[in-house]
Order: C-alpha cells, then structure tokens, then sequence
C-alpha cells in the first residue's frame, strides 16, 4: 500500500547465503531464533521506509526485483548492491530497479542488527513482487 508515494512493504521475502557466493532463491526455513528473524524485518523495514515507487507504472504487476547485499558488521553495504528486474515492459523494469537501488543504499547502513547472528545477516537476498510494492 502507497502512503504518500512511500512504499510499505508488506510480504518480502529474504533469503541468505550463508556460505560461499552463491544465494538462496527462495526464502530460508523459519529459524527458530526471533534474533535472526528481527535482523530481516529491521531490514526490510529500513528499505521500505525509504522505497519511493511511482504509482501507475504500466506493468509493474508483472515485474520481479531481487536485490543482494553484502553487510559489513556495523551494517553498512560492501561494494554495490546487486540489483536485477525481470518481467514486465522494459522501462517499468528499469525504474523499478532503480528505486530499489535507491532504497537499499538510503536505508544503509542498516541499524539494530544482532551482531552475535552477523553470519545469517551479512549477506542478504530480497525478493520484490508487485503486491510487495503495492501496485
């Protein structure tokens, strides 16, 4: 839902790596830990706050973004976020990506993060769909 063109997100999905480059592509078992679950949605709620999204994009439905950091301990981003769009006309894709851009390095460095669980936070995969968005 749009509140005064800030995007509230709803349902994001997270996923971890743990390990090595590669990334979950569908989110993690719910860990047992509340710690290593209030470590996503304080990111999650940190990205919407600053999530700008433009309300009637002609075919943002359709559109999937997936957004990957890396987070030093003090939750600060290394080197770029990894940004990819998919679906969707061409230029909704692109202005969705990047105002995911956009949100992710504004949010940073991101606050209130257990460092005692920084191995299941400091790489991070989220996932976006239209009605995360809600458009």
């Amino acid at each position: 839902m749009l509140t005064s063109s800030r995007c509230r997100l709803a349902a994001v999905a997270f996923a971890t790596a743990l390990a090595g480059p590669a990334f979950a592509a569908e989110p993690p078992a719910k860990h047992p830990d509340h710690k290593h679950d209030a470590a996503f949605t304080e990111i999650r709620d940190q990205v919407a706050s600053k999530w700008l999204v433009v309300p009637g994009l002609d075919g943002a439905d359709q559109v999937h973004v997936r957004v990957r950091l890396k987070l030093d301990q003090s939750g600060r981003i290394l080197g770029q976020p990894d940004v990819t769009a998919s679906g969707g006309p061409v230029a909704t894709r692109t202005a969705l990506a990047n105002s995911a851009y956009r949100a992710v390095v504004n949010a940073a460095p991101f606050k209130n993060l257990p460092l005692d669980k920084y191995a299941d936070w400091k790489e991070v995969t989220m996932h976006f769909e239209a009605g995360d968005l809600g458009l």
